[in-house]
C-alpha cells in the first residue's frame, strides 16, 4: 500500500498557484470557509462520525468536549454496535448518567495492542472521574490517536510533549499550526486531525487506519453523487457506481482524489477523504504536446506520457491521449506535493448528460438549475472565461461538477432532418447532412416536434453532441469548412461533415476552398465557396487585434499553405507583430463581434512537416513519383506526378499536404553551414546569425550525420552534445516568420 506524502510543502504550492487556482469549495456547511477545514468535515459527516451544530453550522472555531472527541474516536473505529453493551457500567462517577457513556466506557475499557503492553484508548484524570464536558485538549486528542494507531508507548514517554512531537513525527498533525500541548482544539482542527488519522499507517504496520476497519481504494476521483449514487475512476475504476450507506457527499468533495472507504460488509461507499495533493482547473491555452500542457497565463506543467488520464469515459494515459488536449478545453490537472502533475482529468463521464438550452431570452443566468445548487462555479463559453453577461439565447451548457465549471456554447449546424434512430420521440442519433450527431435526453423534446425532411438548426454541445433543436425559419446558421476528397472540416470545432451528395454538379473546383455549406434537399449539400479574408486590417499580434476588431480571448487560429490543409497554430508561433491583411484568409465573428477565427496564408511555417526529402520512380505503378520526409518522426511519403521532385531528392526541406493527402506544396530549406555550438541555444531557443536571431522551432529535427540517426527537439540538447559543427536549416528570414526546422551534427 502506498506510503502517504506528509503536506510539508503544500502551502508553498498552493501560494504559488494561487492565480490559477482551483475553484472554491462549496461546502455542506454553510459556516466553513477553509477548504482543507471544509473537506475534513465533510468526509467525516458522511461517515457519521460528526455532525453539525444545527442550521447548516459546523461552527469550526467551537471547542469540542472530552465526550465528543471520544465519540468520534468509537466511530471512527467501526465500534458503533458495541456501544450498547456498554451502556449499564460504571466506569467514572461523573458519566453514570451522561448521554455519551457507552462511548467513554467502551474507550476505556479498549486496550490498543495486548493486554499486557498495550494501552486504553482514553483514561480519567486521576480521581475516578472523566470530566466529559471539559474541553478536550491538544495533547489528550492526539494521544488518544496515537493509541489507536499503536503508538501508546512513544506517547506516553513524557506526556504530553511526547504525544505532540510523535503525532507531527508520523504525520498526524500535518496541515495544521503549532499548538500547544495544554491548549483546546477547535472543531475545525479536529475535523483536519480526524482525517489525517483515518489516513495514517498504523505502527508496524502497510496499512492506513481506515483499512483497519473498513475496505479502502486508493487514488480515485469522485465524480459525481446522485440519486445512483457515487461515480468515481482511477485505480481501474472506469465511471463505477456505488450505492451510498449514509449520506451523499457534497460539492466539498466532488472532483477531489483521495481514498473511497466502502462498507466491509455491504460494500456500500461510505464515506470519501481527499489525498493531500493540489487540484489546478484552468482553460488550455495551446494544444498539449506529448510532454506538456499550457494552461492560461502561460504556466506550462511537464508531464509524463505515463500519467494517468480521465477522457471523460475511461481511465488511459497522458501519452495515449494528449492530441484531446486542445486550446479552449479545460483540464483539472491534480499535483504532488513537488508541483508535479500526477493525474490529469479531462471532461466529465455525466457532464454531457446533464445538459440544458436557454430557449427563452436572457435575462441573468438561464443554466442555474443546472449546478444543482453550487453558485461559485466559473464559467466557460466557445473555450474561453466569460461572464452572466455574455450568455444568449440558444445558448447550450454543460455543468461539470469535478472541474466545476459551467460549459457553454452557441455551435449552430442548420440542415434538413434526414434520418433519426431508433425514432424521432427519443432518438439516440440524427442525420444531418448526411452526418450523424449524437442526441442528449434534453433533446428529445424538441425532436418529437418535428418530421423528417424539415429544416432545422441543431443546439450542440461543444463535442458535438445535440442538446436541442429549433425550426431552420427560426434559428439559421451558415457553417464554414474546408472541403475535401467529398468531407467538410467545419472551422473552430473541428466536426466533419459527410455529405452523401451535393447539389452543385462539379465540386472538383472547390477543393482545399473554404466554402460556406447549405442544405435545402434531403440527402443534399450545397456548397459556396468563401470569397474574400473579409479582414478588416492587418493582424497587430501584441494587441491582438485585426484591424478595428479584437481577438476572442479563445480564438482558434489556424495556418494553411496554399489549398492544404489546416494547421492549428497559436499567436505565439508568430514570429512578426504584424501580419497584412494579405496573408489572412478568413475570419469569423463571435457572438460579442469579436474574431474567433482566423485563418492565415502560410504565415508560420507549421503547416510543414520538415526533414530530408527523397524522391524516387514510383515503380509500382499508380502516380510517377514518390516523395518521402525523413525525421524522427513518421515523416511522410506521398505518390505525386510531379516529376521536378526528383531535383528535391536529398536536401532539407518541407512538404504540406492537403486534407485529402495529395501534395499541396514543397520547399528547400536555406542553409548556414560551419555553424559553431556557441550560436545555438537549446534553452532559449534561438540560433545567432550574423546579427539576426532566428527562433529554434519547437519541432526542430536534428540529425546526427555520422551516425545517421535523427533526433527530435526535445532531444536538442543531447544532439548538440554531438558535435562542435553544425549545419543549421531554415525555412525563411525572422522578419517573415521564418524560423530553424533541421539542425544536422556534422
Amino acid at each position: 500500500m502506498r506510503t502517504y506524502k506528509r503536506l510539508i510543502s503544500l502551502l508553498l504550492v498552493t501560494a504559488a498557484l494561487a492565480a490559477l487556482l482551483v475553484s472554491p469549495v462549496q461546502a455542506a456547511f454553510t459556516d466553513v470557509r477553509d477548504p482543507a477545514v471544509a473537506e475534513a468535515a465533510e468526509a467525516l459527516r458522511v461517515m457519521g462520525v460528526l455532525d453539525g451544530t444545527g442550521n447548516g453550522a459546523f461552527s469550526p472555531s467551537a471547542t469540542l468536549t472530552r465526550a465528543q472527541f471520544t465519540k468520534m474516536i468509537v466511530l471512527c473505529m467501526g465500534l458503533k454496535d458495541e456501544v450498547a453493551a456498554y451502556e449499564t457500567r460504571t466506569i467514572f462517577t461523573d458519566v453514570r448518567s451522561h448521554w455519551a457513556k457507552g462511548y467513554i466506557n467502551l474507550a476505556a475499557t479498549r486496550v490498543i495492542g495486548g493486554s499486557e503492553n498495550g494501552y486504553r484508548l482514553i483514561a480519567g484524570i486521576g480521581d475516578g472521574t472523566f470530566c466529559p464536558d471539559r474541553p478536550i485538549t491538544y495533547g489528550e486528542a492526539v494521544t488518544i490517536l496515537l493509541r489507536a494507531l499503536g503508538y501508546g508507548e512513544e506517547a506516553s514517554r513524557s506526556w504530553p510533549h511526547s504525544a505532540v512531537s510523535t503525532a507531527a513525527s508520523i504525520g498526524l498533525s500535518d496541515g495544521l499550526p503549532a499548538l500547544a500541548a495544554g491548549g483546546t482544539i477547535d472543531r475545525g482542527r479536529t475535523a483536519i486531525l480526524f482525517r489525517n488519522f483515518l489516513l495514517t499507517e498504523i505502527k508496524d504496520g502497510k496499512d492506513i487506519f481506515v483499512q483497519t476497519v473498513h475496505d479502502a481504494m486508493e487514488d480515485v476521483i469522485l465524480l459525481s453523487a446522485d440519486s445512483d449514487g457515487v461515480t468515481v475512476t482511477g485505480a481501474s475504476k472506469d465511471g463505477d457506481v456505488y450505492k451510498v450507506a449514509n449520506e451523499l457527499p457534497s460539492s466539498a468533495l466532488i472532483g477531489r482524489r483521495g481514498t473511497m472507504v466502502l462498507e466491509k460488509k455491504t460494500g456500500k461507499f461510505l464515506t470519501f477523504l481527499p489525498d493531500k495533493s493540489t487540484r489546478v482547473t484552468a482553460t488550455v491555452s495551446k494544444n498539449a504536446t506529448a510532454r506538456a500542457i499550457t494552461i492560461t497565463g502561460g504556466h506550462t506543467y511537464s508531464v509524463d506520457g505515463k500519467t494517468p488520464l480521465w477522457n471523460g469515459e475511461k481511465e488511459t494515459t497522458f501519452g495515449e491521449a494528449f492530441s484531446a488536449i486542445t486550446t479552449g478545453k479545460t483540464v483539472t490537472l491534480y499535483l504532488d506535493e513537488g508541483g508535479s502533475v500526477d493525474y490529469v482529468y479531462l471532461g466529465s463521464a455525466a457532464a454531457t448528460g446533464n445538459a440544458m438550452v436557454a430557449k427563452n431570452k436572457v435575462n441573468g443566468n438561464p443554466f442555474t438549475s443546472l449546478t444543482g445548487g453550487v453558485t461559485n462555479y466559473s464559467i466557460y463559453k466557445n473555450g474561453a472565461a466569460a461572464q452572466v453577461s455574455d450568455l444568449r439565447q440558444y445558448d447550450v451548457a454543460v455543468y461539470d461538477s469535478v472541474a466545476n465549471t459551467l460549459r457553454v456554447s452557441d455551435l449552430r449546424i442548420t440542415g434538413i432532418l434526414e434520418n433519426a434512430k431508433p425514432n424521432l420521440q427519443t432518438p439516440d442519433e440524427i442525420t444531418v447532412m448526411g452526418t450523424t450527431f449524437q442526441v442528449l435526453d434534453c433533446a428529445h423534446g424538441d425532436l418529437a416536434a418535428f418530421k423528417l425532411g424539415d429544416m432545422v438548426t441543431m443546439l450542440l454541445t461543444e463535442t458535438g453532441e445535440v442538446a436541442g433543436v429549433v425550426s431552420g425559419s427560426t434559428l439559421r446558421a451558415t457553417a464554414v469548412g474546408l472541403f475535401d476528397e467529398g468531407t467538410i472540416t467545419l472551422l473552430g470545432s473541428g466536426i466533419v461533415l459527410k455529405p452523401g451528395a451535393f447539389s452543385n454538379k462539379e465540386t472538383d473546383s472547390l477543393k482545399g476552398q473554404l466554402v460556406n455549406v447549405t442544405s435545402y434537399q434531403k440527402g443534399k449539400v450545397s456548397l459556396s465557396r468563401v470569397s474574400g479574408s473579409n479582414a478588416s486590417g492587418s493582424l497587430n499580434v501584441a494587441a491582438k487585434t485585426v484591424g478595428t476588431l479584437s481577438l476572442a480571448p479563445g480564438v482558434k487560429v489556424y495556418d494553411r499553405v496554399g489549398n492544404g490543409a489546416m494547421t492549428e497554430v497559436e499567436l505565439t508561433d508568430l514570429v512578426q507583430n504584424t501580419v497584412p491583411a494579405s496573408r489572412i484568409d478568413f475570419v469569423r465573428r463571435d457572438y460579442a463581434g469579436r474574431i474567433d477565427v482566423l485563418v492565415l496564408k502560410d504565415v508560420t511555417g507549421n503547416g510543414y512537416t520538415y526533414g530530408r526529402l527523397e524522391a524516387t520512380e514510383n515503380t509500382g505503378g499508380g502516380a510517377a513519383m514518390q516523395l518521402t520526409v525523413k525525421n524522427a518522426g513518421q515523416g511522410r511519403t506521398v505518390n505525386d506526378a510531379n516529376c521536378t521532385f526528383l531535383a528535391r531528392d536529398g536536401v532539407m526541406g518541407g512538404v504540406a499536404l492537403s486534407a485529402g493527402g495529395s501534395v499541396a506544396a514543397v520547399i528547400t530549406l536555406e542553409s548556414v553551414q560551419n555553424v559553431d555550438r556557441s550560436r545555438l541555444d537549446a534553452a532559449a531557443m534561438t540560433f545567432s546569425n550574423n546579427g539576426q536571431l532566428f527562433p529554434i522551432s519547437d519541432e526542430v529535427q536534428c540529425f546526427l550525420k555520422g551516425s545517421d540517426v535523427w533526433m527530435d527537439a526535445d532531444e536538442l540538447s543531447q544532439a548538440l552534445g554531438f558535435s562542435e559543427k553544425f549545419t543549421v536549416y531554415y525555412d525563411r528570414a525572422p522578419e517573415e516568420g521564418g524560423k530553424v526546422r533541421v539542425i544536422v551534427a556534422e
